[in-house]
């Protein structure tokens, strides 16, 4: 940014993401080189929320974080959530699910579906915990491998399987019997669980999990605490024919339509810019 900012004297928006800062301090808290790297990533963070016009995060905790880290207006932050695109999603009921399940002689699958540049050891630890108390659901772990389990041994029901292009995730959104979602307490949002809802899979998470999604719990997810996701997992997959079941993903799915697809979300970022603009 330094350079960029040295050549353009025109607006800018910040796309920030997330607030890059927290998210370095996790990643190199192991690191004996955390305070110098930290230093340069607040830096670059604190000129780029400086400089620009718009700042664009993905959550009301984000825009609050970087307003008390850098000092920004609120009303130059505006949240704009993670979305989905519905031709990228198809809808499968739980019915379908099981019968493909039954027809395939194949074990339930239940999916974690991860950011594609960091799954923390942590997260990747309580998944493997789950499995070794199921043995009879294939865990699938999609998003980057933590270096633990790079060349680790995993229970035989675990599988890594590192970033995905769109066609494995459609696919793996389509075959999944349910969708697990362990992150602790500042691991930040995972909004791959917007498409899990889109799909008609039913998610199981904690409350950091599905922070800032807007979902309640028993309404469009299940809440639950890492040591109970076992018990909640087996649930979950032997209540699928239940009308519980199918009241929470076609919930769940309504949800998504109506807050998570790209174009409504472009739709309500432009008309509050507009309206700000006015005021102005």
């Amino acid at each position: 940014f330094p350079a960029v900012a040295h050549a353009w004297c025109g607006p800018v928006l910040y796309d920030a993401h997330d607030v890059e800062s927290d998210v370095k301090r996790r990643i190199l808290s192991d690191s004996p080189a955390q305070e110098m790297l930290l230093k340069v990533v607040e830096q670059v963070e604190r000129a780029c929320v400086n400089r620009s016009e718009v700042i664009l995060c993905r959550t009301i905790q984000e825009k609050a974080r970087l307003a008390e880290l850098y000092g920004a207006p609120l009303n130059r932050i505006h949240v704009v959530p993670g979305g989905y695109a519905p031709d990228r999603v198809s809808f499968v009921d739980l019915r379908g699910r099981s019968a493909r399940i039954a027809a395939e002689h194949v074990p339930p699958i239940a999916l974690f579906l991860g950011e594609p540049h960091i799954l923390d050891a942590k997260t990747a630890a309580h998944l493997v915990a789950c499995a070794k108390e199921l043995p009879d659901i294939q865990f699938v772990v999609a998003g980057a491998v933590p270096k633990e389990y790079s060349e680790g041994a995993v229970p035989s029901n675990v599988q890594f399987v590192g970033s995905i292009n769109e066609e494995d995730r459609k696919r793996l959104l389509e075959i999944a019997m349910v969708a697990i979602n362990p992150l602790e307490k500042d691991a930040g949002t995972n909004f791959k669980m917007i498409e899990c809802f889109a799909a008609g899979l039913p998610v199981i998470s904690t409350s950091s999990g599905v922070q800032g999604l807007g979902g309640v719990d028993r309404r469009h997810y299940w809440r639950c605490d890492i040591a109970a996701f076992p018990s909640a997992i087996r649930e979950m997959v032997s209540s699928a024919d239940s009308e519980d079941s199918r009241l929470l993903v076609e919930q769940a799915h309504a949800h998504a339509e109506n807050q998570f697809q790209w174009s409504g979300i472009a739709a309500r970022f432009l008309k509050e810019a507009n309206l700000l603009s006015r005021a102005e």
